[in-house]
């Protein structure tokens, strides 16, 4: 190639370079325009950015005897930190945590020491795209994974907002939160223990306060929405506890149980049962805001009082939830209200006398 043929190939090949970059930033600016909002990242704030990563993200490493489906989750620590973890996805949740994790002008890359593996990639509109490098690089493209819940509109006004588990060796909060389209999506956090933010993958809540949520790496609560309380019983593991979650900011010690004027006559005053033994007083009172309240007191035991979250009384049957995850179901016959009693996991069957006045 003599010198003039080779000026004008550099020409053309200059020529096809920005034309190339031309299209491409033709092309990124049309997509602009429908990139989400969560994913505009390059010149976002630090809080947006975190924002938009937070949760959980799916996608598949395809190697040339196997696939991989893997997960990552992104959080928040205590310190405004991002955080992120790896994971294979049938092991639940991501805990790999990824090294030296930088996020900057849309572009993404970490270590795995462990695996003695990284990755490098670009936020683009539909998710994050890269290549993972583990010997051979293999192409990496992970999207977001939005755990949502479409939950009946008086169930969501129930939840949002932030829960704290009460007496729970340690700080455990739960925040629900809407999103687009009547959904629901929840993300549990245990500061002590190092979690932060893991979604809730399954929530379900019934119109008659059945209530349950989960996250994928064995936290689950299982209980009843009842006066505003969610109470039932906390697992974590294989360990399982007797525990409420209660809205943040929440100090009601009482709960009004808008019985019917028929149902508040019926059961007003003291009822005596024993239990294992024990002495159980089911008292119903009228309040001075002329509220319905109730409460169970013992003779026995560290708690001596354990208010009722809720009272129905329908026709003879008789049913009530406790503070203390007491529960009761029974009617009435013609010595008192007769039924079982749980406390724990054990029923008891017992009969509430009316005390004399």
């Amino acid at each position: 190639m003599n010198a003039k043929q080779l000026q004008k190939y550099l020409l053309h090949l200059c020529l096809c370079v920005v034309a190339c970059a031309y299209a491409a930033l033709t092309l990124a600016a049309d997509d602009a325009g429908s990139m989400p909002a969560e994913l505009e990242l390059a010149a976002a704030s630090d809080a947006a950015v975190q924002a938009a990563l937070k949760g959980r993200w799916e996608g598949t490493l395809d190697g040339a005897f196997r696939s991989q489906d893997v997960s990552w989750h992104f959080e928040v620590d205590d310190d405004g930190k991002l955080r992120g973890f790896m994971g294979p996805s049938n092991a639940g949740m991501p805990d790999r945590p990824m090294e030296d994790l930088v996020v900057s002008a849309g572009l993404v890359s970490f270590t795995l020491g462990s695996q003695h593996a990284s990755f490098n990639g670009t936020i683009t509109p539909d998710g994050i795209a890269g290549n993972w490098h583990q010997g051979s690089p293999l192409p990496l493209r992970m999207r977001k994974k939005n755990f949502v819940f479409p939950l009946s509109a008086a169930v969501r006004a129930a939840l949002v907002g932030t829960w704290e588990l009460e007496n729970g060796g340690g700080t455990t909060q739960v925040t629900f939160s809407e999103s687009d389209g009547g959904t629901l999506v929840g993300f549990l956090s245990t500061p002590g223990i190092d979690l932060h933010d893991a979604p809730l993958v399954d929530i379900f809540v019934t119109e008659e306060g059945y209530a349950q949520f989960a996250t994928d790496n064995g936290r689950r609560f299982t209980g009843r929405l009842a006066n505003g309380v969610l109470v039932g019983e906390y697992a974590s593991g294989e360990r399982r506890y007797r525990r409420n979650f209660l809205r943040l900011g929440d100090a009601r010690t009482t709960y009004d149980l808008a019985l019917s004027a028929t149902a508040r006559d019926r059961m007003l005053g003291r009822w005596h049962a024993e239990v294992r033994g024990d002495d159980v007083i089911l008292e119903v009172a009228l309040a001075a805001d002329n509220s319905t309240q109730a409460r169970l007191l013992f003779d026995e035991g560290p708690r001596r009082r354990d208010e009722l979250l809720e009272l129905t009384v329908d026709g003879d049957t008789v049913s009530y939830t406790t503070f203390g995850g007491r529960t009761f179901n029974g009617s009435f016959n013609a010595d008192g209200i007769a039924g079982d009693y749980f406390s724990g996991s054990r029923p008891s069957g017992v009969l509430y006398r009316r005390e004399a006045k």
